[in-house]
């Protein structure tokens, strides 16, 4: 999936470069009359024309994956911790450049959950990346200490659903946080709050999607300049035992 998104971002980077090109090419004085102007522009849509059909080709197998029965292993049961494992060494690289310290607090006997094992690991993935970029550009508290105050958190519990228990993921930073105005969008395809600094809108549909797919539900909550804070909701396939012990 991250393949796909990549894939998406490539060919509107390019169908911006095409136009941004023709634009510049406006302002300077490289047509020799109205005629070679027009040529140019017909040139310019014809390609801008193909990268999006492309595109779209790209965003229909976005669908059909989303559509697509969750990919569960034996049983239908998927570990949280093999999950965060994974995640947290793939992005181990992002988290070091930007100075960003994880930790992550699941129960020992967490129980196994009902999902896709890899739509689970890329909605993870997807929220924690996100957490992550809002972090890259925040100044630290302190630039003198090995890991200055930059914290992405994972929580996991066991909650009551209406009429059986559920798994309650938390993934929460102490970044800029989110508009309230943005709140209401932040989950919608293509919208972002760092179209300047390379966010492309679509992580965080693709991760709702994703979730929403294997029975769950994600809610976000945050403040403007008090971090933000994802929580998700999943079906178990078995009840937790008492436990308190927690691995980090």
């Amino acid at each position: 999936m991250l393949g796909i998104r990549h894939n998406i971002i490539t060919l509107l980077y390019a169908a911006k470069g095409v136009l941004e090109n023709h634009l510049c090419r406006m302002e300077s004085p490289n047509f020799k009359n109205d005629k070679d102007r027009l040529t140019s522009a017909e040139q310019c849509l014809t390609k801008v024309y193909g990268i999006l059909g492309r595109t779209l080709d790209v965003t229909r197998s976005v669908g059909l994956r989303i559509k697509a029965k969750p990919h569960c292993t034996e049983g239908g049961r998927t570990n949280l911790r093999d999950i965060w494992f994974i995640v947290e060494n793939g992005l181990r690289f992002e988290t070091t450049q930007a100075r960003v310290q994880v930790s992550a607090s699941i129960p020992r006997n967490f129980p196994d959950l009902l999902c896709g094992e890899h739509d689970l690991q890329e909605a993870i993935c997807l929220v924690a990346q996100n957490a992550i970029d809002a972090l890259k550009n925040q100044p630290p508290a302190n630039a003198t200490v090995a890991w200055p105050d930059k914290k992405l958190i994972l929580r996991a519990e066991v909650g009551m659903g209406r009429d059986e228990p559920r798994a309650m993921i938390t993934i929460a930073d102490n970044g800029p946080g989110i508009s309230q105005d943005s709140i209401a969008q932040i989950f919608q395809p293509f919208y972002s709050t760092r179209h300047g600094q390379g966010g492309n809108g679509l992580g965080l549909y693709i991760a709702r999607q994703l979730i929403v797919k294997n029975g769950g539900t994600i809610n976000v909550s945050s403040f403007e300049g008090c971090g933000c804070t994802f929580v998700i909701d999943l079906p178990i396939a078995a009840k937790a035992e008492n436990s308190t012990e927690k691995v980090a």
